[in-house]
């Protein structure tokens, strides 16, 4: 079991990495509320080069999904917190076992200990697998996509009638070379 002055680290460091994150949370939120026009100082878009406003709106993006990961972070922070104040901490939710006091320091907000951390990330990627599985090819591993299998008939039609327009417009151009 942890002591309460370990549990003060925790909670110093769990306070530390809260005020980082809203600090750099505040400084970023904002900035994609703009137009992209707006954003780039120009009075209009039309006479950049589309890679330039590609470059912009790619850094929007990344900025986006930056604030959002941050924004989950404070949310787990705030939940260990929480578990502190309530005396749980330290306990992992799957199994009720204590988390090892390395684990606690090298990752404060966790709720989990390493086994059960381990399975988590794996239930995470695994929900994902209905379009995308790892397929073991000559002992490399890459990920393919699973386009017709997982979409239901009707989606499947239209997917099929995609691909047939798709094949017909690059059957003129390349199988003709053939």
């Amino acid at each position: 079991m942890i002591t309460r002055e370990q549990i003060r680290q925790c909670k110093d460091k769990l306070l530390e990495r809260q005020m980082e994150l809203i600090t750099w949370v505040e400084q970023h939120q904002d900035m994609h509320r703009n137009s992209l026009t707006e954003e780039i100082g120009e009075l209009a878009s039309f006479d950049n080069h589309p890679a330039d406003l590609g470059t912009e709106l790619y850094e929007r993006e990344k900025n986006i999904a930056l604030v959002a990961r941050a924004e989950k972070e404070l949310t787990q922070i705030n939940e260990a917190l929480h578990a502190i104040e309530a005396g749980t901490y330290g306990i992992c939710k799957t199994c009720g076992m204590p988390i090892p006091l390395a684990r606690l320091l090298a990752v404060p907000m966790t709720d989990t200990c390493k086994e059960h951390a381990i399975e988590s990330t794996f239930i995470q990627e695994s929900s994902n697998s209905n379009y995308f599985h790892r397929e073991d090819e000559a002992d490399d591993y890459y990920v393919a996509y699973n386009l017709y299998d997982d979409f239901p008939p009707e989606e499947e039609s239209m997917i099929t009638r995609i691909q047939k327009q798709y094949d017909a417009e690059t059957g003129e151009i390349y199988h003709e070379r053939e």
